[in-house]
């Protein structure tokens, strides 16, 4: 099973992410981010994808050659985004529609669990400084029907860049079954948002804003991730 939990992490997610094998960390949880308030963000639409722009972004549907994913990005510089190391700001929104992928959703709990995290949490110019799993539920492979799986992590961290201090913050659940996959988008199997911002007096709030406003159908991140405690709970 170890063999072939790289395949689908790689075949699912493509270049725009790998593996980091301190994003499963159990430690003891501590608060990531806060609640989202009302913003003055302009919201941006790709498919059932919806995110928070602050102005003078640029918005692009997600492209990229081989990924299952869809979804959206952006950022004040696309062209730079897209290697995802923490040095510009931009989001990132996406999704796996599973009725696309041919393989049984369980296989995408290993994909969010190898983990879907950006190349900006392993850069050497960037750390993280929190990570929560907020559900794990590991699915007996090949007996879907006997079992539910889903996994849900969030994590926080900061890049240094020239002399500057960008934040970034990442959530990503595989629903499977079981409340996360009672919410959100019914065929998706994977969900994933990345969020960079320059680091300031307000980035906290700005972080937070674009990244649990992020909305797949008329479920937000927020949604997702009580749905994650509620599935925690059946432990």
């Amino acid at each position: 099973m170890r063999r072939l939990i790289p395949g689908v992490a790689l075949a699912l997610l493509a270049a725009g992410c790998q593996a980091a094998s301190h994003a499963h960390s159990t430690g003891p949880v501590q608060p990531v981010l806060q609640e989202v308030h009302p913003t003055p963000f302009p919201e941006t639409t790709e498919g059932p994808v919806h995110a928070l722009v602050p102005h003078h972004w640029a918005e692009a549907p997600l492209q990229e050659e081989g990924s299952l994913r869809q979804g959206l990005m952006a950022s004040p510089d696309l062209a730079q985004w897209v290697h995802m190391d923490g040095t510009v700001p931009g989001i990132e929104a996406t999704w796996v529609d599973t009725t696309r992928v041919g393989v049984p959703s369980n296989f995408l709990y290993l994909a969010a669990k190898w983990p879907a995290l950006p190349r900006l949490a392993s850069s050497h110019t960037c750390r993280s400084l929190h990570q929560q799993v907020i559900v794990d539920h590991r699915p007996i492979f090949g007996r879907p029907e006997e079992s539910f799986g889903d996994f849900a992590a969030r994590a926080t961290g900061t890049c240094q860049n020239r002399g500057r201090v960008n934040r970034w913050a990442y959530f990503v659940a595989a629903p499977s079954f079981g409340p996360l996959k009672q919410i959100g988008l019914p065929d998706s199997g994977l969900y994933m948002v990345v969020a960079v911002i320059h680091g300031g007096p307000k980035a906290a709030d700005k972080l937070h804003k674009v990244l649990y406003g992020e909305r797949f159908g008329h479920a937000t991140v927020l949604d997702l991730i009580g749905a994650a405690r509620q599935s925690a709970q059946l432990d």
